[in-house]
């Protein structure tokens, strides 16, 4: 006898863990919540298919809002396949409005992937190849998207430049010990367009955001600020670096 298909009542970030653990199962390298630049749209799924991107946006309904969002993955040429991943249902019976849904998704090439469950996901429709892929999203995955931020997490949580600069930061602080801006500029890669910005934004993100979230603090030694990690921020620096 074979067990009907039957889909939980999923959130979007388990429903789209179930996605994840399906590809990775598969041997994929996958990544989450990716974002190409500031103020770009965000990717939930991006998975490595031989060096090229595959884009999967994960919703809890099949509507037009979502193959919007997919179709502007296709539009602007921004992976070679580009899919939707959304609960099956309690039946294989498409409603009148997602079949409509489904019909757009073969007109347009989008892929449909449908989550049965952790252990019951399938593709319903395959992806169609966009051979003309010129803005790769795939090349804006860095090792911390795979896990820095789960699919479908509210927006603010994903992998940012910003963040990956805060990250060289606190490696150089464990590293040196207490720092001027200056200092940590001279050697330190970051997202500004220059050395001059760079100074001024890190003295100020330093002394006011980044010091109310716990991990540095500041003190005035002559003319200069001098910037060091908290002894937490130590200890988890020094885990991260393997000592």
């Amino acid at each position: 006898m074979t067990a009907k298909r039957t889909t939980p009542h999923l959130v979007e970030t388990a429903l789209a863990g179930c996605v994840v653990s399906w590809l990775r199962g598969q041997g994929y390298d996958v990544y989450q919540e990716v974002q190409a630049g500031r103020d770009q749209a965000i990717a939930d799924v991006v998975v490595d298919v031989d060096g090229r991107g595959w884009i999967i946006e994960v919703k809890r309904t099949l509507g037009l809002a979502l193959l919007a969002q997919a179709d502007r993955w296709v539009r602007g040429a921004s992976a070679f396949w580009v899919s939707v991943a959304v609960p099956a249902g309690k039946t294989k019976v498409f409603t009148p409005s997602q079949g409509l849904a489904r019909q757009i998704c073969l007109e347009k090439g989008i892929g449909l992937i449908l989550v049965g469950g952790p252990s019951d996901v399938w593709e319903k429709i395959p992806a169609r190849l966009h051979r003309g892929a010129r803005h790769d999203l795939l090349k804006h995955c860095v090792p911390r998207h795979r896990d820095f931020c789960p699919a479908g997490s509210a927006r603010g949580q994903y992998w940012t430049a910003y963040r990956r600069t805060m990250e060289h930061v606190k490696h150089f602080l464990a590293r040196h010990g207490p720092s001027t801006a200056k200092q940590i500029v001279d050697h330190v890669a970051t997202h500004y367009a220059s050395a001059s910005t760079a100074r001024a934004c890190l003295l100020k993100r330093l002394q006011t955001i980044e010091a109310e979230k716990g991990w540095v603090t500041c003190s005035r030694e002559g003319r200069a600020w001098l910037f060091r990690l908290t002894e937490t921020a130590e200890s988890v620096s020094g885990r991260s670096n393997g000592q």
